[in-house]
């Protein structure tokens, strides 16, 4: 492909869709193989069901918007959701998307699921709905009169204090696992930040970490470029961790290829293994932003260490902020 360094693999689905995918490789041998992969894998696991090819429209329609395209793991994740909904409720045409199973959907969804998981889940099935109306694939809106679920009144109350933190990273069992907590803990990088970080992300001349999002792969959540800084404790780690490591090479190593894996490299089992189920993954990121709040650091540079709206992390985190003593000052 014309500006990349890799051999691509791009074909038409039976829905008549385009697709194309990077094979992450510059040598035409392995890419060959690579690609025969790609085309057993694609062609023996795409799914009967009719809805499937409208829902891989909708997504790549919206990745090629001009405001706030989806990023590609992002269409990755509405793609599970919507397939999900689909699967979980016989769904097979656009007249079986309507709000009776949006909602037996969502009130099975809450035997398992926490709330904001399922506020999410109806929101991206949401957006789906007014998406069918837009393109007349539909002449109703399909979910007219639901009742969307309400966001938990306390924001997100499942983190660590500092205390707990310092806990986990101190006792654990390899620099690897310490780099990934210290990551979620002390700099709320999201999971998969963390295994596409690479060396020269972390500026221990000014203390800094530059979140660069590649654009050959496109792999991080956001478009927006980030900066966030480094606390001591992760800055002093990082010097002896880094030492003798080549800038531009990725931080953390997979030990086989991503395969069919979401994220480049994944951590779960160990991170679960050492938490002993103290917290979740995205629970470091919501540690990091939770003690900052509770120390009283401004909503606004939370936000923007964490790279999201203003607005959201009032919403989660603005609660924990501590008393403040100005009002006294009308007296």
């Amino acid at each position: 492909m014309a500006g990349s360094r890799f051999w691509w693999y791009r074909w038409t689905g039976p829905d008549g869709q385009r697709h194309a995918i990077s094979l992450k490789t510059d040598d035409e041998a392995q890419a060959i193989v690579k690609a025969r992969a790609v085309h057993i894998d694609f062609h023996s696991v795409t799914p009967r069901n009719p809805l499937i090819p409208v829902i891989d429209r909708h997504l790549s329609e919206g990745q090629q918007r001009n405001r706030r395209p989806l990023r590609p793991e992002t269409a990755k994740v509405h793609r599970y959701i919507l397939t999900k909904f689909v699967s979980d409720t016989g769904s097979k045409y656009v007249s079986d998307v309507t709000t009776s199973t949006l909602n037996r959907w969502i009130g099975e969804l809450r035997k398992t699921h926490r709330q904001e998981t399922i506020c999410s889940y109806a929101a991206v099935t949401l957006t789906f709905g007014r998406w069918l109306y837009k393109r007349r694939l539909v002449t109703y809106f399909p979910f007219d009169g639901f009742e969307r679920p309400e966001k938990p009144v306390r924001g997100r109350s499942h983190w660590l204090r500092k205390e707990e933190v310092t806990k986990l990273i101190d006792s654990a069992t390899s620099d690897d696992l310490r780099f990934i907590l210290y990551c979620g803990f002390h700099a709320g990088l999201r999971r998969g930040e963390i295994g596409w970080a690479k060396v020269d992300w972390f500026d221990l001349k000014t203390n800094l970490i530059h979140v660069v999002n590649d654009p050959e792969t496109g792999a991080l959540l956001k478009d927006e470029n980030r900066t966030a800084p480094v606390t001591k404790p992760f800055a002093e780690f990082l010097t002896r961790y880094f030492k003798g490591r080549n800038p531009d090479e990725y931080v953390l190593a997979p030990k086989r290829e991503k395969g069919k894996a979401r994220y480049r490299y994944d951590f779960i089992k160990q991170f679960q293994s050492h938490v002993n189920g103290a917290c979740t993954i995205h629970d470091m990121r919501r540690s990091f932003a939770s003690n900052l709040a509770s120390a009283g650091v401004s909503i606004y540079k939370i936000a923007q260490w964490l790279g999201d709206r203003v607005e959201v992390v009032e919403r989660s985190y603005g609660y924990l902020a501590p008393a403040d003593d100005d009002v006294n000052k009308l007296w």
